[in-house]
């Protein structure tokens, strides 16, 4: 399959139903949605996510991607006539993802 971004993104804040809506989507059949819900890829990019310090449940920040290869592979599965998404709800609080965002937007 061909590398590609994601046509949508889930952004809300947690405990908000982000899950719920990503389980929804990822049963209709024209919706791609990557087995890694949470990537975080536009708040992290190029980051390192060990220098973050880690309270509370925010453990998963260590298993970012940040890398644009990486984050193109988890839609590389999704079909040419399919929408592809993910869900990260890190972007409604990083002042930089929809900088981020827009950049790589075609």
């Amino acid at each position: 399959m061909k590398k590609r971004l994601p046509d949508f993104l889930i952004v809300g804040a947690p405990k908000s139903g982000t899950t719920s809506l990503y389980f929804y989507l990822l049963q209709h059949p024209d919706i791609f949605m990557p087995v890694r819900k949470e990537p975080m890829f536009y708040a992290l990019e190029g980051e390192d996510p060990k220098q973050f310090h880690i309270e509370g449940n925010m453990g998963g920040i260590l298993d970012a991607i940040t890398d644009i290869d990486e984050y193109m592979a988890l839609f590389e599965q999704a079909s040419a006539d399919s929408m592809a998404g993910e869900a990260s709800t890190i972007y409604l609080a990083d002042n930089g993802a929809p900088r981020r965002i827009f950049g790589y937007k075609t």
